[in-house]
């Protein structure tokens, strides 16, 4: 560590800003293998150190953005005294630099883990739903993940986005099902009138075929 820290002294008192840039990505790579030997306090320390060479070397704000959201995991992997603040920081200044799907979703999930308030959930689930790169895997593991935290998506136009979005992907009947389990944990009547409507729409689409 105090090498990174001296590389920093050299590199900046000489401003060679390409140097700067490569000493972040070095220290992002260190923090990913940390992670990966779940030695957070260590990895955590590399992304830290990482985004702060990004900030001053012209690092792209995709990158600085994937370093913040692995910064967030690690902290919420970690649960170090004041993890979850950490983590939504982090997340929430990630999305800033760069909105993403990925950073979208774990947004929500510090959310949910930190019991906000539902209309902050269902604000940040909306975000999701519309950003343009939201693939419908993500929509699965958002249903898992609301599932998961038993949260109510009354309100959530799921039905009216990524259902109609996805209609015609080979993965489609996953992403019902999912929808189907979630609402049935808060209205056995509303998931009846979803396998219905599916029900229907199924026959009509095999109808015209």
């Amino acid at each position: 560590m105090q090498c990174v820290y001296r590389a920093k002294d050299l590199l900046f008192g000489h401003l060679k800003e390409s140097q700067a840039m490569y000493l972040g990505y070095l220290c992002y790579n260190f923090g990913v293998s940390a992670y990966e030997k779940n030695d957070y306090l260590h990895c955590i320390f590399w992304l830290r150190e990482s985004y702060d060479l990004g900030k001053t070397s012209g690092m792209s704000n995709r990158a600085k953005a994937k370093t913040l959201r692995l910064l967030a995991t690690a902290y919420l992997d970690g649960k170090d005294t004041g993890y979850l603040e950490k983590a939504l920081s982090a997340v929430t200044l990630a999305n800033t630099e760069f909105q993403h799907p990925a950073g979208l979703f774990l947004w929500i999930h510090i959310l949910l883990e930190s019991k906000k308030d539902q209309s902050v959930i269902k604000a940040g689930v909306n975000e999701l739903l519309q950003h343009s790169e939201c693939s419908i895997d993500i929509c699965h593991n958002l249903l898992l993940l609301l599932q998961q935290y038993s949260a109510d998506l009354e309100g959530c136009p799921f039905s009216e986005t990524a259902l109609l979005r996805y209609q015609n992907s080979p993965e489609y009947g996953h992403l019902k099902v999912a929808y189907l389990m979630l609402i049935l944990r808060f209205s056995v009547n509303d998931a009846k009138l979803f396998a219905r409507d599916s029900i229907i729409a199924e026959g009509q689409i095999r109808g015209r075929s």
